[in-house]
């Protein structure tokens, strides 16, 4: 049988998932404008913002990023993640 409390948590957490970042912007900052300048380019940056990256994830993300050919600025690199 299907425990029921546990099948609400894991539906609401489903649910909460799934809900669009929309609401989420960016930080006030010295990189804010590098930031939406340059990720914007290629994709939309509050699909990117609120994703649930740690430090260490943004800087895989940058990483990746540089690898693929996005039009980062090296000495934007650091400011941007």
């Amino acid at each position: 049988m299907f425990n029921l409390p546990r099948l609400g948590i894991l539906v609401g957490a489903f649910f909460a998932a799934t809900l669009p970042a929309g609401a989420q912007e960016l930080p006030e900052g010295s990189g804010k404008e590098a930031v939406a300048a340059t990720c914007n380019t290629c994709h939309p940056l509050l699909a990117r913002v609120g994703s649930g990256y740690t430090v260490d994830g943004w800087h895989t993300v940058m990483r990746m990023m540089v690898n693929q050919g996005a039009p980062i600025p090296a000495d934007q690199v650091e400011e941007i993640t």
